[in-house]
């Protein structure tokens, strides 16, 4: 009876280990996943939304993933006749997919709010902009569905736009929405500007939803929580080259905030994912840079190998988790880093480990 019980003990330990994986795992898929958002079901499903594929009237607006655990099993959901399925089909009568058949669809962030109640919010270019201007203005739109996987409905009009924020010019980026919720109140987390932006200044926003989680509260003017720092020679790769974006919002298991973000272009090889400090109990504290959690160059990976990251971005967490991420990076089909950027960006996990304001990936 001992020996039955310390192998169950021995069992049970393994198990542990196995399911607490640490490290990096990836790719998980072979596909295109840029600005990956991942989502948990009440009952443990997995899923994976990500920003557009392919081009005008064809374009997927956005694409899903599904997996039954984290770091295995993802695989791109299709239709029946093997096609990538889209969850939002028709962003909004307010974009330019009803002129052009393309709205640019970017950053969904997709989170279940009740029962049967599931909400997408995602960029959009809205009507009466010039479709092929690649920076041109976005918007944030909001779509609902009764399941994860949709497809999502769209509001007839857009959540937030720049000229609710006092943003409205040529060349404004809007993207990386971010859902967060906290002591009963739910909140969104964006971007407006980019390094095209004719002041060349991003800043990320913390807004105030009404209780719905697809309205917004007005009460509560947008909170600047970050601003990007000018780097105008592009030398210094600490800098972020006057552009953060891709933000996600969580709490900091000692207490406080923790806000993750893209610094750089998202183009260049410097491009990597930074994180503020919040200490305050007040969302609405002081977020503090503290350092980069992941950038161009090696990391350890689940089973000890080491896996080659290039220009990582787009962090995102499980459920509430503040250690089981997801982002997404450059390879090539050798498996290696690319030295250009011709290679698709693809879908990663990770482990994060805390001590104090240093944050890193856990070995």
């Amino acid at each position: 009876m001992l020996r039955y019980q310390l192998l169950l003990a021995t069992l049970a330990t393994l198990s542990h280990h196995a399911i607490a994986a640490v490290g990096i795992t990836g790719p998980l898929l072979q596909v295109a996943h840029a600005d990956p958002c991942i989502t948990q079901t009440d009952s443990g499903e997995l899923y994976s939304f990500a920003t557009n594929q392919g081009k005008g009237k064809t374009a997927i607006n956005v694409p899903v993933a599904k997996a039954p655990t984290l770091r295995g099993g993802w695989n791109e959901v299709t239709n029946k006749d093997g096609s990538p399925y889209d969850a939002l089909p028709t962003p909004g009568a307010w974009t330019t997919f009803v002129t052009e058949g393309d709205a640019k669809v970017g950053g969904p962030d997709v989170n279940q709010l009740g029962p049967k109640k599931f909400v997408m919010y995602y960029a959009a270019q809205p009507k009466g902009q010039n479709p092929n201007i690649k920076h041109d203005i976005k918007c944030i739109g909001v779509a609902t569905a009764t399941t994860a996987l949709g497809p999502y409905t769209a509001a007839e009009e857009p959540l937030v736009c720049q000229e609710n924020v006092g943003q409205a010019k040529k060349g404004t980026g809007f993207i990386g929405a971010n859902y967060f919720k906290d002591n009963g109140h739910q909140y969104l987390v964006y971007k407006i500007g980019s390094a095209f932006d004719p002041e060349r200044i991003s800043r990320t926003y913390l807004q105030q939803l009404n209780d719905d989680g697809t309205s917004i509260d007005h009460a509560y003017p947008p909170y600047k929580l970050i601003t990007s720092t000018p780097n105008v020679n592009h030398i210094d790769k600490d800098h972020d080259q006057n552009d953060t974006e891709g933000a996600a919002l969580v709490k900091h298991p000692n207490g406080g905030y923790v806000l993750f973000f893209n610094g750089g272009f998202f183009r260049n090889p410097d491009y990597r994912i930074e994180y503020a400090i919040n200490p305050s109990s007040d969302i609405r504290g002081t977020y503090t840079r503290h350092g980069v959690l992941l950038r161009t160059g090696n990391y350890p990976g689940d089973s000890g190998q080491q896996i080659p990251i290039f220009a990582p971005g787009g962090a995102d967490f499980v459920g509430t988790s503040n250690t089981d991420m997801t982002f997404m990076a450059y390879r090539n089909d050798q498996g290696e880093p690319s030295s250009h950027l011709t290679s698709q960006r693809l879908l990663h996990a990770a482990k994060i480990a805390y001590d104090g304001n240093k944050i890193t990936v856990a070995t």
